[in-house]
């Protein structure tokens, strides 16, 4: 497995940064090519959190997900994982279990 990483710096800089990893997996057969984006590693970096694994709350300030990797994304992914999404704010609270929630007030 060859790892290189990728960083490319838009003009001006700063928080425009967007960082790439390409992955090849060398082997007999075809050669196999992936691209991870920054959102794809900021994703992963959140939902390997260990209150995603015990089935806690993680919270995410709604413009920093929208800047990360955007709002329709990051829906996508709590949804695709079977979890809740609540906006309280400008906070977005994922609710890390499948199981039904009932609001008691």
């Amino acid at each position: 497995m060859l790892r290189v990483g990728v960083v490319a710096v838009a003009a001006g800089g700063g928080a425009d940064c967007v960082s790439d990893e390409l992955t090849m997996g060398l082997h007999n057969g075809p050669m196999e090519v992936t691209l991870k984006t920054h959102a794809d590693h900021w994703l992963a970096q959140l939902f390997a959190a260990k209150a995603v694994a015990n089935g806690g709350v993680i919270r995410r300030d709604r413009r920093w997900v929208r800047r990360e990797i955007g709002e329709e994304r990051f829906i996508a992914e709590v949804r695709q994982r079977g979890f809740h999404l609540i906006e309280a704010g400008e906070q977005w609270l994922v609710i890390c279990t499948a199981s039904p929630l009932r609001r008691l007030c």
